[in-house]
């Protein structure tokens, strides 16, 4: 495994990275085994590394696509919390999310929940 993620502050440059660059091994570097991952706090999660890895690029944009901008609202331990926004520049879309992240001790992402709200 190939990432520095060992707590929430760490986790933006290889998240990043993975999401750029569509890549299924980086994405799945970045997961426990049994990860869940919340696109909605009410939704039923996607579960397991095998499950979110196609479910992430189903829903991929090319890099050029989107800008991300993020900031680390605080951390409790290996619990970060996020305030992110997407530009999807093709749809002129505008996204905030808060987002929730959950890593373990040895830096896998375990549990991802984000609130996806359009933004104006």
């Amino acid at each position: 495994m190939n990432h520095e993620c060992s707590s929430p502050q760490r986790l933006d440059r290889p998240l990043l990275e993975a999401w750029r660059g569509n890549d299924s091994a980086a994405i799945a570097d970045l997961l426990t085994s049994d990860a869940r991952y919340f696109t909605a706090p009410a939704r039923q999660p996607w579960v397991g590394r095998e499950r979110i890895v196609p479910a992430w690029l189903e829903r991929r944009h090319a890099p050029d696509e989107w800008t991300f901008r993020y900031e680390l609202l605080g951390i409790d331990q290996n619990l970060g919390f996020v305030r992110g926004g997407t530009q999807h520049l093709k749809q002129q879309v505008n996204l905030s999310k808060p987002w929730v992240v959950q890593l373990t001790t040895d830096g896998f992402c375990e549990e991802s929940t984000q609130w996806f709200m359009e933004d104006g």
